[in-house]
């Protein structure tokens, strides 16, 4: 297995993962990820966001790239847990498995701030969300066969 570090793109993630992104349901909480991910050939990306009018140049660009690959938004504030629930019903209804997650979404470096939750905005946001949103389709995760959960942050954060 090769060993990634901090510098590692999406890019060559998929690249050396390939066999393992062909044909699978990705859920993806980062538009770069999710156009690095699309070269591998998934059968489906769920790009999942707080806007469509940001998210959607990127479905534009995977399914200009990609138009085998069915791309979705969905709409996701990790800083809400009512709208994590939301969103993690909506794949629980809406795709037999998930199995490629990628937790990549964080806030940082902002005042400080709760979230609607009554939790600190960045532990809300950046590992609660997450988590949360992880064990909900949790189901969807071990429907499939060897599914992915992957966690990502930068060194900012």
């Amino acid at each position: 297995m090769a060993k990634f570090g901090h510098s590692t793109t999406g890019a060559e993630v998929v690249e050396h993962l390939r066999d393992m992104v062909k044909g699978k349901t990705g859920m993806i909480i980062n538009t770069e990820t999710a156009y690095s991910l699309a070269a591998g050939a998934p059968a489906c990306i769920l790009l999942a966001g707080r806007s469509l009018p940001k998210i959607q140049p990127v479905i534009d660009r995977i399914s200009g790239a990609y138009p085998d690959v069915e791309n979705r938004f969905l709409p996701l504030d990790l800083g809400s847990q009512n709208a994590v629930r939301e969103a993690a019903a909506s794949i629980n209804e809406s795709v037999q498995s998930v199995d490629i997650l990628i937790n990549n979404a964080a806030i940082m470096g902002g005042p400080f701030a709760k979230t609607a939750d009554g939790i600190e905005d960045q532990f809300g946001t950046n590992h609660i969300g997450h988590f949360l949103l992880t064990n909900l389709i949790m189901e969807k995760l071990t429907a499939g066969q060897g599914a992915r959960i992957v966690n990502l942050s930068s060194s900012g954060h």
